[in-house]
């Protein structure tokens, strides 16, 4: 048997205290590595993000599909040219959404649909969730009215049926200065008639609504024409400069704010134009040249959209005087000669409803006066 070695006595107190305290462990050289440090920082990073990014979309999810708080269908008309930020005030307004406004841009957002959002007039079920309401807006499903205009009413009769009808009633902008249906009308049949671009229609409208908000005269060409003609046709010439000022019930030039009676039979658009036109600031708009027209808030500026279309209408002139490059065979005998005219023979671009008055100040209407001589009545 081996011997153990002797104990040696201790007090209870040295005997509790151990002989030797254990060096704390040595820290790997692969774990104070900075490259390794960085890494865990980015995988923590990481995996907070997938957390975060996994509870956001079960909560977006569930947002998305939640029912909504309208207790009945509803009908709402959106604004052209409202905004995402716009649209969500509006449907919020009318109880069609919650007051979490952030929801609806944040689903827009999640449904790729902000350039998508339409303007128009909209029926939302009972309890329609933000995934129906914003596919509804997104596939443009908008109310459709039915008006029956017969054939050979007049202007007034068609007015009066449209009060009647009550079609428009609870649909126009309020902050519009329109008292009755029959001014809408009125500025309809003037938006009709300014622009055939159906994507101009609510910002032309939205030029007559500032000047009308700030008592300035409208200058509407075609309220000259129908006041001349007396609504039986065409002027078929431009307008002259002494026409401008001439007095008349119909002339905005003239008079202050709306003509007594509309101009014109306006459509859909430019009805819907008038009753809700686009948020600008826009006080004048003059043909661009190419078939559209350039709108500006100052008369500055107006004035240099004005000089670019007289250079266009310019150069266009001079290209159509140019001879050709092979010269035209000799005339037969005894054939009339031929028309030197270029103005009557060439084909003119788009004619200006006014004609050249080189001294007349740039005035709003859809298409300004240029130096460009008048056509030749033949």
């Amino acid at each position: 048997m081996s011997e153990r070695p002797p104990i040696s006595p201790r007090s209870p107190r040295a005997a509790l205290e151990p002989e030797q305290v254990p060096p704390p462990p040595k820290r790997s050289e692969r774990a104070r590595n900075p490259f390794v440090v960085v890494g865990n920082a980015i995988i923590t990073i990481l995996i907070v993000l997938m957390i975060g990014a996994g509870g956001g979309y079960y909560y977006g999810r569930q947002k998305l599909e939640a029912p909504g708080p309208l207790t009945d269908d509803k009908i709402v008309n959106i604004p052209a040219r409202a905004g995402m930020t716009d649209i969500s005030d509006i449907l919020q307004r009318e109880g069609v959404i919650d007051n979490n406004r952030w929801a609806f841009i944040g689903a827009v957002f999640a449904m790729k649909a902000r350039s998508e959002l339409k303007p128009g007039e909209y029926s939302f079920q009972k309890n329609a969730s933000l995934r129906d309401v914003i596919g509804t807006i997104v596939e443009g499903k908008v109310v459709q009215h039915s008006v029956t205009i017969p054939e050979g009413l007049t202007s007034e009769q068609i007015v009066a049926r449209l009060t009647d009808n009550d079609i428009f009633a609870g649909r126009r902008n309020p902050d519009v200065p329109i008292k009755s249906p029959e001014q809408l009308v009125v500025l309809a049949s003037i938006v009709e008639k300014e622009t055939g671009k159906a994507d101009e229609r609510s910002r032309v409208a939205a030029v007559f609504v500032n000047r009308l908000r700030q008592k300035i005269k409208l200058q509407s060409d075609p309220t000259i024409i129908y006041g001349l003609v007396g609504g039986k046709g065409t002027l078929g010439r431009p307008i002259k400069r002494s026409e401008i000022q001439q007095p008349s019930p119909y002339n905005t030039y003239v008079i202050d704010g709306l003509p007594p009676g509309p101009i014109a039979n306006p459509g859909r658009a430019s009805l819907e134009a008038a009753a809700n036109p686009a948020r600008t600031r826009d006080l004048f708009f003059v043909a661009d040249g190419t078939g559209g027209h350039a709108f500006t808030e100052t008369y500055d500026q107006h004035q240099k959209n004005v000089a670019k279309l007289r250079t266009i209408e310019k150069q266009i002139q001079n290209d159509t005087v140019e001879p050709a490059e092979d010269a035209p065979p000799p005339a037969a005998a005894g054939s009339p000669p031929a028309d030197t005219n270029p103005t009557a023979a060439t084909t003119k671009p788009a004619a200006p409803k006014k004609p050249a008055r080189p001294a007349a100040p740039a005035r709003q209407g859809a298409v300004q006066s240029t130096t460009t001589p008048p056509v030749v009545q033949r």
